[in-house]
């Protein structure tokens, strides 16, 4: 069991065989081009065809919304926008949810959507919650 630090925490899980760890390693690879940016994310999915893409989204120049609908048309643009699985890494470290916005539009885009697992920091470590359960 290794310890992976993100932000100021250390998130403890097996760096080797977590079903997660592809798309953090993507998500830490991306974060330099953020990190100046005080308010920005990247943003890293795992469709159920098994394909990964990542996005850089910047909340504080005011383009957000369009950054998120673009996202979601480069899922459309490739038929594949049933998220099974995401991680966001913020640029001072965190691992949290996205946008509210964001969420919002990936279950209008589609409603399986609603399942997605999303990787967050918790008190030991990482949790797990769907797309759903954050919205209530």
């Amino acid at each position: 069991m290794k310890s992976l630090k993100i932000g100021s925490e250390a998130c403890k899980f097996d760096v080797e065989k977590d079903e997660w760890s592809k798309l953090i390693n993507i998500a830490q690879t991306k974060k330099f081009e953020i990190e100046e940016q005080k308010m920005a994310q990247v943003i890293v999915v795992q469709t159920s065809n098994e394909k990964i893409y990542s996005y850089l989204f910047d909340y504080g120049n005011g383009l957000a919304l369009e950054e998120e609908k673009h996202f979601l048309k480069v899922l459309k643009t490739n038929a594949d926008t049933s998220v099974e699985k995401m991680v966001c890494l913020w640029s001072d470290g965190s691992v949290d949810f996205p946008s509210y916005s964001l969420r919002e539009k990936m279950i209008e885009t589609n409603l399986q959507n609603e399942s997605t697992q999303i990787l967050l920091n918790g008190y030991d470590g990482f949790i797990v919650k769907t797309i759903g359960k954050t919205m209530k």
